[in-house]
């Protein structure tokens, strides 16, 4: 059921957040005042700020939706007929990477990367390489996307430009490659790998490992 939250002030939305993370743990919840302490998420509304966008089922398909951190200016923004996950903004606010759940041909299921752009309001297919194309995170100038592709046999982190067809490796380990985000200057790319034997962060430069 899709329930309405508004909050009277930032300081309460901080609050429920608080209670959630409690709700499973001390060691989480000291993991969201660590977050609210160094401000990583620039969440709070302010004049000129585009909202947010996030997962949820709306009307039974799984979709991306717009919307500010109190609740207000609802907007769905997809429409598949499937599940939707992981969206990320570009730079300059123009385009929405996300990736969609598809079957192939022969009904296999597979996890694809689109792109939605705002100023032609158009969607574009960005891979559908077999695996996983997840995780998409753009560059701070907006001309590379890095995201997770496994179709080479394991998770690894790829950059590529959002309209080209290549895409090249720039991790190569044992272990699970995921979740890459680049440095404000773009020389260099933090991701989360189990090559130790236990998820860790890592940094690498943003050309390759």
């Amino acid at each position: 059921e899709f329930r309405r939250v508004l909050f009277r002030s930032w300081s309460d939305a901080e609050q429920l957040v608080r209670d959630a993370f409690r709700g499973f743990g001390p060691e989480l919840l000291a993991l969201a005042e660590r977050a609210f302490g160094e401000q990583w998420i620039d969440a709070a509304m302010r004049d000129g700020k585009r909202g947010g966008a996030y997962c949820m089922s709306v009307g039974g398909d799984a979709s991306r939706v717009m919307m500010n951190f109190d609740g207000t200016e609802v907007r769905q923004l997809t429409r598949h007929n499937s599940i939707v996950l992981s969206p990320a903004w570009s730079p300059d606010g123009t385009r929405i990477a996300y990736s969609v759940y598809t079957r192939n041909s022969a009904r296999i299921r597979n996890l694809d990367l689109y792109e939605m752009d705002f100023g032609t309001r158009t969607v574009r297919l960005l891979s559908n390489r077999r695996g996983t194309n997840s995780g998409a995170a753009y560059s701070p100038d907006g001309s590379r996307i890095a995201a997770t592709l496994s179709f080479s046999g394991n998770s690894e982190i790829y950059v590529f430009s959002p309209g080209g067809s290549n895409a090249a490796r720039v991790t190569g380990s044992a272990g699970v490659d995921v979740d890459p985000t680049w440095s404000p200057d773009g020389s260099k790319i933090a991701f989360v790998s189990s090559r130790s034997g236990m998820p860790m962060v890592y940094t690498m430069n943003a050309r390759s490992e």
